[in-house]
């Protein structure tokens, strides 16, 4: 959710991402999954979109996300995972079988060059086990 439906600790999703996440729903499951420990911030974006949600997920360990495959009642080589961040988003969802998507994080200005070196980071990491960016 961090970076990848919002920026920094908004709680509010802007207007295209909640339209777009809201017609997805008419053809797709989806639940929000966050390793950010906030009960509230977490169940404040997924009410906006009427989600199902699950906070303090700790990924990349896969308990939080086979919990949420076994409620879903779906073989993991059928689900998605979407996120921005290669070693928690990424590696949960390659670890259970799902097909995974890093998308660019969506990042306040002033967390810009943070956030940049540590992508950075992941993304020199994972060529060094040639790992090929699509």
């Amino acid at each position: 959710m961090d970076g990848t439906l919002l920026k920094g600790k908004e709680t509010l999703l802007e207007k295209p991402i909640r339209e777009w996440l809201n017609e997805a729903k008419s053809d797709l499951l989806l639940h929000l999954l966050s390793n950010n420990p906030s009960k509230k911030r977490i169940s404040a974006v997924a009410s906006q979109l009427e989600l199902p949600y699950t906070y303090s997920a700790a990924k990349p360990r896969k308990a939080a996300l086979q919990r949420v495959l076994n409620e879903l009642n779906q073989d993991p080589n059928k689900v998605g995972m979407i996120g921005d961040r290669i070693f928690t988003d990424v590696l949960v969802g390659n670890r259970l079988g799902l097909y995974t998507v890093l998308v660019k994080p969506m990042i306040n200005e002033d967390k810009l060059l943070n956030s940049l070196y540590i992508q950075n980071l992941e993304k020199r990491i994972t060529r060094l086990f040639k790992y090929k960016e699509p």
